[in-house]
């Protein structure tokens, strides 16, 4: 506790130049700090307290702390409980607060702080004060919601896609003549899907170009046979919906023609459309 101009009487921290360094250190220090009494009066505010609070010490000193500190009912009894466990020696943290704040040039954005509160113990090892200390945690709190909006918008996207697959194989059934027949084609389906999911993800999940899925499905008939095509027209950009809904349809355009169509006659040549984009 410190003997400065901003603390409770003196005496009560022994330990002469020493107690003066800690009075300086805690008073300059970035940290908002302030001590109550047993009756939850304030006793010792820094300047970092008064600063967020929006007063200075001498406004504040021997004022009740919710006569300060506009509080609900229910987070006035949690922090009486905490204060009374603290006055018992032990160590307590408050729940997360929020509050609103307005930058240097007036833009209003909320803050989320949480205290702990720490025993202060006289020369005869009796605790005097409650000390709290306040910890701006902003940055953990907006990094916890960002792990769930991407948790969130991964589980949506998984179970999207176990969705498709699942009507995919529905689809490939009734089309089968073998189990070797389904097994291919699935497959096919598939690994199609798996590529323009790679794709889009490398692109930071946004849409293809629709000429790049007729390439991408082409070059894999390609690799597998003597193919001749041409693509022309203005290519567009899709949205994701579109990519991966199109992706398909594309794949089966492809397919088709490798199997019944202009990619299974000799060459690869004969009856080959040109796609128009």
């Amino acid at each position: 506790m410190p003997n400065s101009s901003n603390s409770a009487e003196s005496g009560t921290n022994p330990g002469g130049l020493e107690q003066k360094v800690i009075a300086e250190f805690t008073e300059r220090s970035t940290i908002p700090v302030m001590a109550l009494d047993r009756d939850l009066r304030f006793v010792f505010a820094n300047a970092a307290y008064c600063k967020a609070l929006g007063r200075t010490f001498a406004q504040i000193r021997g004022q009740y702390v919710f006569d300060v500190y506009e509080a609900p009912p229910a987070d006035q009894e949690s922090f009486k409980r905490k204060c009374g466990l603290t006055f018992a020696g032990a160590i307590t943290r408050s729940e997360i607060q929020t509050a609103l704040v307005q930058d240097e040039e007036g833009r209003t954005r909320s803050l989320y702080w949480q205290a702990t509160q720490e025993p202060f113990l006289d020369e005869n090892g009796i605790v005097r004060y409650v000390v709290q200390r306040i910890e701006d945690v902003t940055h953990l709190v907006e990094l916890q919601r960002s792990h769930d909006i991407v948790s969130a918008e991964l589980d949506h996207r998984v179970k999207n896609l176990i969705s498709v697959i699942l009507a995919t194989a529905r689809i490939t059934s009734p089309m089968a003549s073998s189990v070797e027949q389904y097994t291919d084609e699935f497959c096919a389906r598939v690994e199609s899907m798996a590529r323009i999911y790679d794709r889009m993800s490398s692109a930071g999940w946004r849409g293809l170009s629709l000429r790049s899925l007729f390439e991408e499905e082409l070059t894999q008939v390609a690799s597998r046979q003597p193919i001749q095509y041409s693509l022309k027209g203005k290519d567009i950009q899709l949205s994701l919906k579109a990519t991966k809904d199109g992706g398909m349809i594309i794949h089966e355009f492809v397919a088709n023609a490798a199997k019944y169509g202009c990619f299974a006659q000799p060459g690869g040549a004969s009856g080959c459309r040109v796609v128009d984009i």
